[in-house]
């Protein structure tokens, strides 16, 4: 709805309602009224984003028409169009209880009805502007979950140009440094050296054989999860199995796949 007030004599050249308005809109409703009662020399409008447009800054700019904005936040700085659209507003509303007898005004002036009664037009408007804003909604969470996507990755190239020889162990250890199975074959043989070791042990080991510098957080964390994942792997094929937790870390020993390729390689005595 679009108001217009002369703040001198107080009358109200125009009451346009639309379901949206636009700073096109807005023109051409002022072009109509100006045409009839004459151009302004300056027009006192809110932040809303029909008055910031492009197009009313240029049809003001074209007629000489100064536009005067109110602060963010401060409505009082119009106070007689704000004042206005309250009596406008109940007015309207009294003259829709007036044809509606199952309406009523509440003690502070807001229409209310029973579940009987049907939605009137405006809710169903707003119900479909509602739908229509969360969709812009979920679609800007898409984009932003893209965007954050990507800003992961030229992060992680930043960081690689930014100190290459400690990055690059790391992105290496990422993208394919280890040959498929290398780790779990790794892994393997050392728990059936020594029994039992950690998830955390058996990556120093995985460092230890490929001289990757065991003193890197970073990349010794990124070894741990990649012998996490083949440890995963390899006690599902038997050659390990997870014996206990021992405050938080998983402690491996060798698997039944392992002792019984260890027995069939013992000599027969037999005969």
């Amino acid at each position: 709805m679009l108001t217009i007030v002369d703040t001198f004599s107080r009358f109200s050249p125009a009451t346009d309602p639309r379901f949206s308005y636009r700073g096109e809109d807005v023109v051409q409703t002022l072009e109509r009224i100006c045409g009839r009662i004459g151009y302004p020399k300056s027009i006192r409008v809110d932040q809303g984003s029909e008055f910031v447009s492009r197009d009313l800054d240029l049809w003001a700019y074209q007629r000489g028409v100064v536009l005067d904005f109110s602060r963010p936040g401060k409505p009082t700085d119009n106070v007689f169009i704000e004042s206005f659209n309250g009596k406008f507003r109940a007015e309207c509303l009294r003259s829709y209880v007036a044809n509606a007898p199952n309406c009523r005004l509440d003690g502070q002036r807001v229409l209310v009805w029973n579940g009987s009664m049907p939605k009137p037009l405006i809710i169903h408007t707003l119900t479909e502007k509602r739908a229509e804003i969360l969709g812009q909604i979920k679609a800007y969470e898409a984009q932003i979950a893209h965007a954050k996507h990507d800003l992961a990755h030229v992060n992680a190239t930043i960081d690689l140009f930014a100190a290459p020889e400690q990055q690059r162990a790391r992105y290496i250890v990422s993208h394919g440094f280890f040959k498929k199975g290398e780790i779990a074959d790794i892994c393997v043989r050392h728990l059936g050296v020594d029994a039992e070791l950690t998830t955390r042990e058996l990556a120093e080991r995985v460092m230890a054989e490929r001289d990757l510098d065991i003193s890197d957080t970073a990349l010794r964390n990124s070894v741990v999860f990649k012998v996490v994942q083949a440890l995963r792997h390899a006690k599902r094929r038997k050659l390990v199995r997870m014996i206990e937790k021992k405050k938080g870390m998983c402690v491996w020993g060798a698997g039944d796949a392992v002792t019984l390729r260890a027995v069939a390689n013992i000599p027969s005595t037999t005969g």
